[in-house]
């Protein structure tokens, strides 16, 4: 339907209007514009991955990493025990990670640092594990591993704009002529 024109200027209808810009967009050469495709249309080609996203592939040669998962943990007589999963693939393996109470105590560990710490040794075990399979899923953790934690972990010291003054140096030892003020005369 054409709109109404004013003063007798010839208004266009919507289609007229359409093709009328496309032939623009062809004249200055922008070929993926030309093209508008309605949303619901069926495509001829299918859209999406080739291969099937909820079944493992074997010819597939994309990398399957291992997620791993904090489920929680349980206060035992002399450790704290905390329960990770990891999934790799199909498998799906449970970890138990101890950490003396006495690091806890000491304050060599913080309890929020706990399950990082956890999860950080299940990853290496699962990294070693790699090169030769083991069936080990229960660890405890080392001094030397704590250890290794915290200082890798201990933030840099920040440097601020206000330098701290260092104290100068003491004032050589003064004569009796450097007390001496000049004479006016």
């Amino acid at each position: 339907m054409p709109l109404q024109a004013e003063r007798g200027e010839k208004l266009w209808s919507q289609d007229q209007y359409a093709d009328r810009r496309q032939r623009r967009r062809l004249e200055s050469g922008c070929p993926h514009e030309v093209e508008q495709h309605d949303t619901m249309d069926p495509s001829p080609e299918p859209r999406g991955p080739r291969w099937s996203l909820h079944e493992p592939n074997e010819g597939d040669l994309r990398v399957i990493k291992p997620t791993i998962e904090y489920v929680g943990f349980r206060t035992g007589p002399d450790h704290r025990q905390y329960f990770l999963r990891s999934h790799f693939g199909t498998e799906i393996r449970e970890y138990t990670v101890g950490i003396p109470h006495s690091a806890f105590t000491a304050g060599r560990v913080r309890f929020q640092d706990g399950p990082e710490i956890c999860y950080l040794k299940v990853l290496r075990e699962m990294e070693a594990a790699s090169a030769a399979p083991s069936p080990a899923t229960d660890f405890t953790l080392t001094d030397a591993e704590l250890a290794a934690y915290v200082t890798a972990h201990t933030p840099t010291p920040r440097r601020t704009s206000f330098s701290v003054v260092s104290p100068r140096p003491p004032a050589p030892e003064s004569t009796e002529q450097d007390h001496k003020l000049p004479h006016r005369s």
